[in-house]
């Protein structure tokens, strides 16, 4: 027989002890913004099974707070009900975001399965108008962090990218509004227990 989803993510959170605290149901509702910091050091299908877990509310203060690329790739990992559950509920601006970072085929086979026209057009309309939104200011394909995530942090989530993929960083805050730029190279130069924000330059036009 299949082990039951909640025994994968029992199994999932023994296997990384550094996030146990931070993942359970009364931390992730109080201190969601804690919780994603955490979240986005998983893998995106670990992230997801672990969000299945909890109240749609509770979820739904952490995918308001997840940058629009690693939100994206978690959504993709969701099955279609479950996508178009939380693309009705989430405010357009946020569900936008994740669609706009999603490849064009998943894009569009969630939007085609979502019968409330009003919810469709709502996100239709949300993702042309986003110009002040860190997913409208930068490539969908760009990385973004939070400004209190170590070097050390960072860099080991890029190694899992290609080399020489990205020449620039970008650091979002907690309601996903671009926060800074970092140039790659001032990373791999910078000491692992740094912050980013030690090192990120504030753009004066859009922040």
């Amino acid at each position: 027989p299949k082990p039951k989803p909640e025994r994968k993510v029992v199994k999932m959170i023994k296997n990384n002890p550094d996030i146990d605290s931070a993942l359970n149901h009364v931390f992730m509702d109080r201190y969601p913004a804690d919780a994603v910091r955490k979240l986005e050091q998983l893998k995106p299908v670990e992230a997801g099974e672990i969000l299945k877990t909890k109240s749609l509310g509770t979820a739904m203060k952490v995918w308001r707070r997840f940058s629009p690329y690693f939100g994206a790739r978690v959504l993709k990992e969701m099955d279609l009900d479950y996508r178009i559950m939380l693309l009705g509920q989430i405010e357009p601006n946020f569900g936008a975001s994740f669609l706009k970072a999603l490849d064009e085929e998943t894009r569009l086979e969630t939007l085609e399965l979502i019968r409330e026209r009003f919810v469709k057009n709502d996100l239709i309309r949300a993702m042309s108008y986003q110009e002040d939104s860190a997913g409208a200011l930068m490539d969908a394909r760009a990385m973004y962090f939070r400004p209190d995530m170590t070097v050390g942090e960072v860099i080991a989530i890029l190694r899992g990218r290609p080399h020489g993929m990205y020449r620039k960083l970008y650091t979002v805050d907690d309601e996903n509004q671009l926060h800074g730029i970092i140039d790659i190279e001032d990373v791999a130069l910078a000491d692992h227990t740094h912050t980013l924000s030690t090192l990120e330059r504030h753009n004066p036009v859009c922040v």
